[in-house]
């Protein structure tokens, strides 16, 4: 089966010194199945050091009326020089009780 997808989106993040907060908005349109989605997310993040950090993300699907949460810690291995090389994360989801380990590379 193929699908046609489109997604549009508005991301925006705040630093200072060892917090964050990121927002987002996506609008998703799948053409296949004539479905959208839209889903806005809120994670506000505690930098421990310039290697780990600690995201608690929550995110809520308008259309379905959908809510998740996860707590992802994060791990750079390259600190502030390249932090945009390379990124671990381990992510616990609250509503299924599950880990998973994803990597980002960059």
């Amino acid at each position: 089966i193929s699908m046609l997808e489109s997604e549009t989106g508005l991301f925006t993040k705040y630093e200072k010194s060892r917090f964050a907060l990121s927002t987002t908005y996506k609008k998703n349109l799948n053409t296949t199945y004539n479905q959208f989605y839209d889903t806005i997310s809120l994670a506000p993040e505690f930098k421990l050091n310039n290697y780990m950090s600690i995201k608690n993300e929550y995110k809520a699907d308008l259309t379905r009326n959908r809510k998740s949460g996860a707590l992802i810690f994060s791990f750079n291995p390259f600190g502030k020089k390249d932090s945009d090389r390379m990124r671990l994360e381990l992510l616990l989801r609250y509503w299924s009780h599950s880990a998973l380990l994803v990597w980002y590379p960059q």
